[in-house]
């Protein structure tokens, strides 16, 4: 006896899954078999690689992928940062103990992220694949195990718990941010090993573009009208005063004025004092060190000849950055998604505006602030992640108790076809599918949402699901001429709808071949 479940087929194939799976009829055992035979040897070496000129924050540079061996498995970018606490402290020593107010600057939380405001890959002049800061942290949130997380956040830079102003940089010692960037051939899967030897045709290049300074620090110091020095035409009460020559104040009870919303120790309260003359934040902050710093495999010579003489085919990943779309207070929005090959899965978040404000970009709740945070609590705005990481390797995420969910609801239409609909339950694409099919739940930024397109695309711990480089299905955007995202709002308690920006992610796969020492994608990106 049939089910409708045994009369299901698929309605059409697309080209590119004639690559990604076996012909029909024609079943491809080999991810079953194993062939013991004794290895050859290797060698691997890391490589610091310079980039093509000097760093800088608010620049692109371009760095060009040296072939010191037959393939490339990792890249990581290595940044040092300028020191800003020297400058504080020595203000701090210019004045008596106890007399100075401030105010402090560190850097922001996730520093070696926010740094990336856009990554590409580029082999013989065409881009192969992006990404950007923010789709780092997201993507950590899913693929990064609980195992691992603290090795990252030292990495990184990324407080866990209690961030404020002195948690980074302040220390004579230099801040230094390790970044891996997970292109497809970076993601410690060396069967996908990028083999630079074999593509001697063709230029490979990293280009990054990093974000300028004034997006990288934080202080809990706030312009305000009543100081002396505030600039009724050029600052902005509310905001944070410029890192960049930013004065140093001290206490002096005789002083006519009065300081306020520099230090937060003294909240809402004004406290005598004066500019302390002769000491400011430098004008200059020039980026330290940076580099890349690659992994190389060297082989024996009759494997080498063997990459360089023959065809090879790579199931690699490549992400489409959707143009950022602002909610403009609606109370659903849909977005877009005109884009082709075969899609691997989908991540989404939202981020008030404001928070560009504080340099908060890691910051998806609804709210800034807690909803026991008065308006003009200045110092607890914005907030900051309160994740808990035990000995035991468990955890318990941030914002679990903050009630500050962006979105109600979500559906995803293929020609006006829904494909699926979900519109009370967030929790289904924050919690149950990143718990299935990823190695993790979000547990910095918790509301972040994700539609995983096949089977487990992030648990590359589970031996039985094959290799991770491997599709575990997909659907084909290529054959599919309109696809809709559509997201339901959700408001706050009283109701108000607030204006967001919705940033999406796309994954894919595609085949990237390597022949007569040039490589391409056969698929357009």
């Amino acid at each position: 006896m049939s089910s409708p479940a045994t009369l299901l087929s698929v309605v059409c194939y697309g080209l590119q899954d004639t690559r990604l799976l076996p012909p029909k009829g024609q079943p491809d055992i080999k991810n079953y078999v194993k062939v013991l035979k004794k290895t050859t040897r290797w060698a691997a070496q890391w490589v610091r690689v310079e980039f093509d000129g000097q760093p800088n924050f608010g620049q692109t540079m371009t760095c060009t992928i040296p072939r010191k061996a037959e393939l490339l498995t990792q890249v990581t970018l290595v940044t040092t940062m300028p020191d800003i606490y020297s400058p504080q402290l020595n203000a701090q020593n210019a004045v008596e103990p106890g007399t100075f107010i401030g105010p402090s600057f560190g850097w922001t939380n996730s520093l070696g992220h926010a740094l990336i405001a856009n990554t590409e890959f580029i082999i013989g002049g065409a881009t192969v694949d992006r990404m950007d800061g923010l789709f780092l942290e997201s993507r950590d949130e899913l693929y990064e195990s609980i195992q691992d997380v603290r090795s990252k956040n030292r990495m990184i830079n990324r407080i866990a718990n209690g961030f404020n102003s002195t948690s980074i940089g302040q220390s004579t010692t230099p801040t230094v941010n390790y970044v891996p960037l997970p292109f497809w051939f970076s993601q410690g899967n060396y069967a996908n090993a990028l083999p630079v030897d074999a593509l001697a045709a063709d230029q490979i290049q990293v280009s990054i573009t990093f974000r300028p300074l004034t997006q990288l620090y934080y202080t809990e110091a706030r312009m305000d009208p009543r100081n002396p020095n505030f600039r009724p035409r050029q600052d902005i009460a509310g905001t944070m005063p410029a890192l960049q020559g930013a004065p140093f104040y001290k206490y002096n009870q005789n002083s006519p004025n009065r300081i306020y919303s520099i230090n937060p120790n003294f909240q809402n309260l004004g406290v005598s004092g004066e500019i302390l003359q002769g000491y400011t934040m430098p004008t200059n902050l020039p980026m330290g060190d940076t580099y890349l710093l690659c992994e190389f495999i060297s082989l024996e010579e009759a494997e080498a000849v063997a990459l360089r003489s023959s065809q090879l085919d790579y199931r690699v990943e490549q992400h489409y950055i959707v143009p950022v779309q602002q909610t403009q207070r609606a109370p659903s929005v849909r977005l877009r998604l005109p884009y082709n090959n075969p899609t691997k899965e989908l991540i989404w978040f939202l981020q008030r505006q404001e928070a560009a404000t504080y340099n908060s970009w890691f910051l998806f709740t609804r709210e800034l602030h807690s909803q026991l945070t008065a308006p003009d609590e200045w110092w607890h705005i914005p907030w900051w992640p309160d994740a808990v990481l035990t000995t035991s390797d468990q955890a318990k995420p941030a914002f679990r108790n903050a009630y500050s969910e962006p979105i109600r609801g979500a559906q995803l239409s293929f020609s006006n076809l829904v494909r699926f609909q979900h519109e009370t339950a967030p929790s289904h694409f924050r919690s149950l599918l990143p718990i299935l099919h990823y190695r993790k739940a979000p547990l910095f930024n918790r509301y972040i949402y994700v539609y995983p397109f096949g089977l487990a695309p992030g648990a590359s711990d589970d031996p039985s699901l094959g290799p991770i480089y491997n599709p575990r299905g997909n659907s084909n955007f290529d054959k599919l001429p309109k696809k809709e995202l559509q997201i339901t709002m959700n408001p706050d308690p009283a109701g108000q709808q607030f204006d967001l920006n919705l940033y999406s992610y796309i994954t894919v796969w595609n085949v990237f071949r390597v022949f007569g020492g040039r490589g391409v994608m056969l698929f357009a990106y």
